[in-house]
């Protein structure tokens, strides 16, 4: 049986985050907050989690007009091995931290 391969969308953003390329928003922070979440769950959630899935944001236009792409990433859990979701987007320099679930 041949090993699964990790989606590569996935594997970038796992290394984003392991290399400490992660920019927090004032959104995203707040929502930490709310959610007493910290960076060192948010980094755990998404080494662990397990599924990427790409949305549309159509409220955000690139420099051609397009919506921005962000990714939720699933089956990540934070240090206390409790569930967390995370969106992120992709940035030149790295990672955005859209929010936190």
């Amino acid at each position: 049986m041949a090993a699964q391969r990790k989606d590569p969308v996935l594997a970038r953003i796992q290394l984003a985050a392991k290399l400490g390329v992660l920019r927090t928003t004032k959104h995203s922070r707040e929502r930490m907050g709310e959610r007493s979440v910290t960076a060192e769950d948010v980094r755990e959630a998404i080494l662990t989690s397990t599924r990427v899935i790409e949305q549309l944001d159509e409220e955000k236009r690139d420099e051609d007009g397009e919506p921005r792409v962000q990714f939720r990433l699933e089956g990540g859990t934070d240090i206390d091995g409790e569930p967390l979701k995370v969106v992120v987007a992709e940035e030149p320099r790295g990672l955005r931290l859209v929010t936190v679930m």
